[in-house]
């Protein structure tokens, strides 16, 4: 067989393209550790521009995280707009804020504050943002995390993000490191999970050990409606349980008080009649009584609105 100049050609450029393609790939993968980097560089400016950048050297994935952050000036939350919780707000200050006060008095370690906060209670009861004007409070920055955030196709990522989550927090400190939905990250291990699942969880104990050790400025909070499914060794490391309850008959006044501040009405009603709403369906109502007076061409919402989305809410269960 008779094999033209032309195909020889055309064989060696095929050839080339395909070795430069795979040199690239490779790079890539060795660069990124087969991670989709999120931050961008404005993330990472802003960032040094938000704190002392001396001496802050960010590793690949400690980077990573940089686009999951809130910096406290954005935090639009503090314990002012929390309607209610007065038991849970003065636990906090009394547990928390007041010990934060005298780290630097070298008291000992039976004086810190508690490392590890879960908040536990119903759906919609504010545990997100308990957890929000906690940093705000602390004017620290807020670290959002969730069970895909430490997912990775490749060996042995997961344990590196999670050890990047840790270091990259001490960095930035004073910082609140937040997991919604914690049980479903730190459950109650057994022996059906996956090796992967144990060594995730593993590495998530070690390394809450070495935020007790390292700075108590380091918050760590999770947020969870089945504190039974959190595995034993968590709720050791996060000895601070605070249930976050349904409002009471003076908390959803204070909650509804805040949202409707610039109406004068008769709240007396409409408490009556939602005792098994969490500060969330409250908010609802409040949304759905605004959504009718504007459908009736008002901007000022009444009892009867209010009457009106109440029924609407109660109706759809």
């Amino acid at each position: 067989m008779i094999v033209s100049r032309q195909f020889l050609e055309r064989l060696v450029l095929l050839l080339v393209s395909s070795l430069i393609m795979y040199y690239i790939s490779v790079k890539i993968i060795e660069e990124t550790n087969g991670m989709d980097i999120s931050s961008s560089a404005s993330d990472l400016k802003k960032l040094k521009a938000k704190i002392d950048t001396k001496g802050l050297d960010l590793n690949l994935h400690e980077k990573s995280l940089v686009g999951h952050i809130v910096y406290p000036e954005d935090i639009d939350i503090s314990f002012n707009d929390i309607g209610g919780l007065s038991g849970l707000k003065e636990r906090l200050e009394k547990v928390l804020f007041k010990p934060l006060t005298l780290t630097g008095d070298n008291l000992g370690p039976l004086f810190n504050p508690p490392n590890g906060i879960i908040l536990h209670g119903s759906p919609g009861t504010g545990k997100t943002m308990i957890a929000k004007a906690i940093a705000k409070k602390l004017d620290g920055i807020f670290i959002s995390c969730g069970p895909s955030l430490f997912e990775n196709k490749f060996y042995g990522e997961s344990a590196k993000l999670i050890k990047g989550l840790f270091s990259f927090a001490n960095k930035v400190k004073p910082c609140v490191i937040f997991i919604d939905e914690i049980d479903g990250i730190l459950g109650t291990r057994n022996d059906f999970d996956q090796s992967l699942v144990n060594e995730t969880k593993t590495i998530f104990l070690a390394e809450m050990d070495g935020i007790i050790a390292r700075n108590p400025q380091v918050i760590f909070v999770g947020a969870t409606n089945k504190l039974y499914s959190i595995d034993k060794a968590v709720k050791r490391r996060m000895r601070l349980h605070v249930e976050v309850p349904l409002p009471d008959l003076e908390s959803r006044r204070n909650i509804l008080e805040l949202h409707l501040k610039k109406y004068d009405l008769d709240l007396e009603a409409v408490l009556k009649d939602t005792e098994a709403f969490s500060g969330s369906d409250l908010f609802e109502l409040c949304k759905l009584a605004g959504l009718e007076a504007i459908a009736q061409d008002r901007k000022n919402i009444t009892e009867g609105d209010l009457q009106c989305a109440l029924e609407l809410l109660t109706s759809s269960g």
